[in-house]
């Protein structure tokens, strides 16, 4: 079983990346829709277009966030499952992928405290930004990005 988000970031967001691209100086930040899983719904990534951290002006850069929730009580903690991000090549050509299995010891992946979501983790050099625009990602001004996470390790702790 698999937690599935896609993204589609449109015309006004991808114009907005080439011209970051080539001004250097903007931070463009996109939240993933939110994402089903265990029956609820979770927003749990970031895009920064215009990459961040190792990344920042070089690589858009992807994030995974855990956040609060209705139901934290019923699932286990730390957070362990896998996480797959995939950049949808829409030429036919190879998508770009990464996958990370959670460190159960970084505060990222602990229970949501008092703040509404943990400080994210993930892929800060994700695509380099002269292959996003230039290797078929961009499509009619759309980018398509997927978040998947492997739910088959999570035993079934809900009525």
């Amino acid at each position: 079983m698999r937690g599935l988000s896609v993204a589609a970031i449109n015309s006004s967001s991808t114009v907005a990346v080439k011209q970051s691209v080539m001004e250097g100086m903007f931070r463009l930040v996109f939240f993933t829709p939110e994402l089903l899983l265990l029956k609820k719904k979770w927003r749990c990534a970031r895009i920064y277009l215009n990459g961040d951290g190792l990344g920042k002006n070089t690589h858009m850069s992807f994030f995974f966030v855990v956040m609060r929730g209705p139901i934290d009580e019923w699932l286990p903690w730390p957070f362990k499952l896998k996480v797959t991000f995939t950049l949808i090549n829409q030429m036919g050509k190879k998508h770009v992928t990464d996958s990370f299995r959670p460190d159960p010891n970084s505060s990222s992946f602990q229970r949501p405290g008092r703040r509404e979501m943990n400080i994210a983790s993930g892929c800060p050099m994700f695509i380099r930004l002269e292959h996003l625009l230039k290797g078929g990602f961009v499509k009619d001004d759309c980018i398509y990005l997927r978040v998947m996470v492997d739910t088959g390790d999570i035993p079934k702790i809900l009525p």
